[in-house]
């Protein structure tokens, strides 16, 4: 329940970044963001009390190596989806990555 909590607020403050105006507003964000991405460590913690220990390690691997794939797609999927609203739908830039960030929220 802790971690659906964690994840959804990561959610919200995600879809929150798209709104920000200030450098202030990106500096909170960005803490905020920081605190969610800190739930990898309990996460790992969690998987080591749950799996045996002959096989934590892979059980530890799949679980970053799936997130760290996750950040990687969302990356080059936000980065692709900027490019088809600037040059498809003549979105300015300052819009299109805001509108973009709505993918990485929809999807945590």
């Amino acid at each position: 329940r802790c971690q659906t909590a964690i994840l959804l607020f990561g959610a919200f403050v995600v879809y929150l970044s798209a709104t920000v105006k200030t450098a202030q507003g990106l500096i909170a964000v960005r803490f905020f963001i920081g605190l969610i991405g800190g739930s990898f460590v309990p996460c790992q913690y969690w998987m080591t009390m749950m799996f045996a220990g002959n096989t934590v390690g892979t059980a530890n691997a799949v679980a970053g190596g799936w997130g760290n794939l996750g950040g990687g797609f969302a990356n080059i999927f936000v980065g692709g989806i900027i490019k088809l609203l600037r040059e498809n739908a003549g979105v300015a830039d300052d819009v299109a990555w805001r509108i973009a960030f709505v993918f990485p929220a929809t999807v945590l």
